[in-house]
């Protein structure tokens, strides 16, 4: 399997506007290519944070990103805090 980097329209976090730069592919040798992603909770929270720091309402997709995000991130504490006590 060998790799190669570019760019890639984001369009599986269910927005249509993110372009991620220069990132990293896997390429199969029957022709699937795969992209890698090593931290994906932390891509969207950054996503999320460029979005609300943004002047201006969300849109609808963006607004359905937001809360499914918040509503992960809430779900990883709970587990969390679960496990310390």
């Amino acid at each position: 399997m060998r790799s190669v980097r570019e760019d890639h329209r984001y369009y599986e976090c269910g927005l249509s506007n993110v372009l991620l730069k220069d990132v990293e592919f896997h390429l199969c040798s029957c022709g699937e290519k795969n992209i890698v992603i090593p931290c994906m909770g932390p891509l969207h929270r950054a996503i999320m944070m460029a979005l609300l720091k943004r002047k201006g309402s969300l849109n609808r997709e963006e607004r359905t990103f937001v809360r499914k995000v918040a509503a992960s991130d809430v779900a990883e504490n709970v587990v969390a805090f679960e496990l310390l006590h």
